[in-house]
């Protein structure tokens, strides 16, 4: 067979195909990549949740705006709210000592706006934690597959949610990855016991949720 000379033109334009190729390959692939570095925050088992994702939370999800207690008696500011929504399978506390978790006048700016639930002194500061339990009986342990809330006021990285079963393992972690405000989410195919709301002092120690929304509890075993 005779030999096959390509001329310095035919090189560069074969030189140049290939590198198009390359291209486009990348660029195929390159969603791939920013959908799994999205996900890099969760654990196994766990999904992060959006506002949209309302099928995560069941036909009858739970949601709490912080305006009436489940008798539909109004909340006020400096109450503690701790555990008004026990008939609702949660209960809420503050990593502040001797400080309560109630309702405050900040919009977060979510589904429902108007008020929110934060620590109340030192205000908006520490780790809120949502732990839950059958509906009507705050002493038994119960658990949840979805739970989100919106939270502000924040900045990528500047609040985290924890999510733990009923032994205190870690299931999976949410970052917060927007400006201002987000809702925040995940979903676990085990039972979630307990949410830590925590924050980044060295980004944003300030913050505040409203709208929890979660599936009904469902009694867990020590």
């Amino acid at each position: 067979m005779v030999p096959v000379v390509l001329t310095p033109r035919w090189a560069l334009i074969r030189a140049l195909s290939k590198l198009f190729l390359v291209a486009a390959i990348n660029m195929a692939v390159a969603p791939t990549i920013v959908a799994e570095d999205a996900r890099q925050d969760v654990g196994e088992e766990t999904a992060r949740l959006d506002a949209d994702d309302a099928r995560q939370f069941g036909e009858s999800p739970t949601r709490i705006d912080f305006e009436a207690d489940p008798s539909g008696k109004e909340l006020m500011v400096g109450e503690d709210i701790g555990r008004r929504f026990v008939d609702r399978g949660v209960l809420l506390s503050s990593s502040v000592d001797g400080a309560i978790v109630s309702v405050e006048t900040y919009n977060v700016g979510g589904r429902s706006g108007g008020r929110c639930a934060a620590t109340h002194d030192p205000l908006y500061q520490g780790t809120l934690t949502l732990r839950f339990c059958t509906p009507g009986d705050a002493e038994k342990p119960a658990g949840v597959h979805a739970v989100g809330f919106w939270i502000s006021h924040i900045a990528p990285d500047g609040a985290s949610l924890l999510a733990f079963d009923k032994d205190g393992k870690e299931l999976g972690v949410v970052k917060t990855n927007r400006h201002q405000r987000q809702f925040l989410g995940i979903h676990s195919r085990l039972p979630i016991a307990r949410v830590d709301v925590v924050p980044d002092p060295e980004i944003d120690p300030d913050y505040a949720i409203d709208d929890l929304t979660f599936d009904r509890p469902t009694a867990i075993s020590r």
